[in-house]
């Protein structure tokens, strides 16, 4: 029998798609970089759900992508997180932004069969509410944050989430990225981090 599941849900758009992908029919360098960045993602995705044992589900199709995950405690909240922020980091090395929405609720996702209340509401906050390359928190999602898992992220001095100047909660990716290359160049022998 088909049933909702109260999961995490993060919708995707990428920021100038259509005028890339028409650009990429006379310029075979677009072309390549299109297939580099899909390639790029199903191989993250793969390793995400092949190897995650949380329960990842994510599908793309043009320019949306749909990430799921069923929800459990504080840390699936901060799991799924940290991948969003991984997806924005990695679209944006390859030269592309990501507006989205993060939200939670009932959502039937399994493969590349995805519907339910929650990707409804995660779809109009991306097109209504997000509105500049940003991946914002919806209300249900803001509530997730709050308490000891927001309080958590600040404790280790990461500003993971930040507030826009519009009063809405999104993903710093770049505080994470920022934060992952100290930790990387931290455990290099020789390399003092301050």
């Amino acid at each position: 029998m088909t049933i909702y599941e109260e999961r995490y849900v993060a919708f995707l758009d990428v920021l100038g798609w259509k005028e890339f992908i028409t650009l990429s029919v006379s310029d075979p360098n677009l072309l390549h970089r299109v297939a580099a960045l899909l390639e790029g993602a199903k191989t993250f995705e793969e390793r995400a759900v092949d190897q995650s044992g949380y329960g990842f589900d994510c599908c793309r199709f043009s320019d949306s992508i749909v990430i799921s995950i069923p929800m459990r405690d504080d840390i699936w909240t901060y799991l799924f997180v940290e991948y969003v922020a991984q997806i924005a980091q990695s679209f944006a090395a390859l030269g592309f932004f990501l507006r989205g929405a993060l939200v939670k609720g009932s959502l039937y996702h399994r493969g590349n069969d995805v519907f339910g209340p929650a990707l409804i509401e995660a779809i109009a906050l991306e097109a209504n509410v997000a509105s500049v390359p940003r991946i914002i928190f919806g209300d249900t999602m803001d509530a997730a944050i709050r308490g000891n898992f927001r309080l958590g992220l600040h404790a280790v001095g990461c500003e993971a989430i930040l507030t826009d100047a519009d009063g809405v909660n999104f993903v710093n990716w770049l505080e994470l990225l920022i934060r992952a290359m100290f930790e990387f160049v931290g455990s290099m022998p020789g390399w003092p981090v301050t």
